[in-house]
């Protein structure tokens, strides 16, 4: 079984202190700084991405390698808003997307912001953690 590549650009970063945030540094592997292509929206204290068509739109986050025995992506549906339990339709959806790390392209699973975007603000440049404005309630 191969390992799953998981990207998180938001709550999930490697530098919060969020108590899922230090799981997952605890039981998965850090690559790294990567960047997916996409937009960040403000959505409350937290973030979501979504697609772009445009190449120069990037979405900035970590890349980790997940165990393939990892029970992690459940949890973290969960925590997402996302689990096989939550009402539809979900915030977030999990899918696929390609991640640039480097000059390397990985595979990774993204949580998409999944809701209506009305009267929510881009984040300029992709990152959350460099937008100033990353405090806030534990979710």
């Amino acid at each position: 079984m191969a390992a799953d590549f998981l990207f998180v650009y938001g709550t999930l970063r490697a530098e919060r202190d969020d108590a899922l945030a230090k799981r997952l540094r605890e039981e998965a592997s850090l690559i790294g700084v990567g960047a997916m292509q996409g937009l960040l929206y403000r959505i409350d204290w937290y973030p979501g991405a979504v697609d772009s068509a445009n190449e120069a739109d990037l979405v900035y986050g970590d890349l980790y390698s997940l165990s393939p025995t990892s029970q992690l992506l459940k949890e973290l549906d969960v925590y997402e808003g996302c689990g096989e339990d939550d009402p539809r339709p979900h915030e977030y959806r999990r899918e696929k997307r390609s991640v640039r790390f480097g000059d390397r392209r990985f595979s990774a699973w993204v949580y998409l912001y999944n809701w209506s975007l009305d009267g929510k603000a881009v984040i300029p440049g992709g990152d959350f953690l460099a937008d100033g404005d990353t405090e806030g309630a534990v979710r």
